[in-house]
């Protein structure tokens, strides 16, 4: 573990950059972590006092989007070569996971699905996604609190996060099936977890500092938040033509079938986002949104 850099402890103003690389690009499309209890967490008493394999994933996700400087003074001579150390640091401590708390492995293979080297590579996103969606049904992700036998229900707190992780990996479950050309893993029959809400991001952020949310949190946040609920919808859209035009079995397609999802379609993205005094976050997360749409 030591030879794989597992206990390496960054320098501080490069742990703070990418953190804030993670929440200006990853989080808000990928909503997995308890922000509040992170960055609380972490500003208080910094990096070694958080879950390392939740750490080394989320490294591995802000990597993608760190400037060349923040990798020089990491130690690394590429992104490549920062991401790969990562990922090993992270695959190495899920390898040998003794009792890590489910959520938060969850929440980790979700980050490790930004690992890509080569498509014959197992442990690609496709490999990454099918753990996280696994997880989550068998501790109930996919279900309503109120449909389960839990003798005690979790805090509005708790479900919002659970929500969220839920829909992720439906997310990243219709995008990777599209790319890979392989069937999805997530059947909606099969699932009544609550649709989610904007405020399933936002309320967590008001327990966040002052001093972590002014470092850390886009001033856009709230966009941001409704970002990422569209693209919810177009997902959940996705997987109704994935599933009506590449199905081994049952009929064709007809012509009403696919004018209904191109009105669906049309129909999440009536709010318009954009603005003169758009910030360069809001404006990339909202291309990226209308290349999805697309």
């Amino acid at each position: 573990m030591r030879h794989q850099g597992i206990f390496a402890i960054l320098p501080d103003d490069v742990c703070d950059e990418l953190i804030c690389c993670y929440f200006q690009h990853v989080h808000f499309f990928l909503p997995v972590i308890d922000a509040a209890s992170f960055l609380n967490e972490y500003t208080s008493n910094g990096s070694q006092s958080l879950n390392p394999l939740l750490f080394w994933s989320m490294l591995l996700a802000a990597a993608n989007f760190a400037e060349a400087g923040v990798l020089q003074r990491a130690g690394f001579s590429s992104r490549k070569a920062m991401k790969s150390a990562m990922y090993e640091r992270a695959k190495c401590l899920y390898d040998l996971d003794r009792g890590t708390d489910k959520l938060i492995l969850i929440q980790s293979v979700l980050l490790l699905g930004f690992w890509y080297t080569d498509p014959q590579d197992h442990t690609g996103a496709w490999y990454w996604i099918g753990i996280a969606i696994s997880l989550s049904q068998s501790i109930g992700l996919h279900r309503s609190p109120r449909s389960t036998s839990r003798t005690q229900q979790p805090s509005q707190a708790r479900q919002s996060l659970m929500r969220r992780i839920w829909w992720t990996c439906l997310v990243r479950d219709r995008w990777v099936s599209l790319a890979k050309g392989r069937p999805m893993r997530i059947h909606s029959e099969d699932c009544d977890s609550p649709w989610p809400v904007a405020h399933d991001i936002l309320d967590e952020l008001e327990s966040v500092s002052i001093l972590a949310r002014e470092k850390f949190i886009p001033v856009d946040s709230g966009n941001l938040a409704k970002m990422w609920i569209q693209l919810v919808s177009i997902s959940d859209i996705l997987g109704g033509i994935l599933r009506l035009h590449y199905r081994a079995n049952g009929p064709a397609p007809c012509i009403r079938d696919i004018d209904r999802y191109a009105e669906e379609l049309q129909d999440c993205l009536q709010e318009d986002f954009s603005s003169d005094d758009m910030s360069d976050i809001l404006r990339g997360q909202a291309y990226q949104l209308g290349l999805f749409h697309q």
